[in-house]
């Protein structure tokens, strides 16, 4: 899968990255989503050394997870990219 949306975090948003992973008291989603951000933080203060394969490996999650995350974070900030995309519901 090609890696369409670099990430590069500011100071402040990364210190709430990591703050969310330190405390660990947000849902699960927001902690991997927070984890997949940090590792593929491009700025140079980031520490964006793990691509893809390597992250989707040790969380155990898809690639086009960690793709969603980014271009959520990309396209909306660090708020768009803790939401879940709303799910439908067939009604019959």
């Amino acid at each position: 899968m090609a890696n369409r949306h670099k990430i590069f975090l500011t100071d402040e948003e990364r210190i709430i990255l990591d703050n969310i992973v330190k405390k660990g008291k947000k849902s699960a989603s927001v902690i991997v989503m927070s984890l997949i951000l940090l590792s593929r933080d491009k700025s140079p203060e980031g520490r964006g050394v793990k691509n893809n394969a390597r992250i989707s490996q040790e969380l155990n999650i898809s690639e086009r997870t960690i793709e969603s995350a980014k271009r959520r974070f990309v396209e909306g900030g660090i708020n768009s990219a803790a939401q879940r995309s709303p799910t439908t519901v067939n009604t019959i």
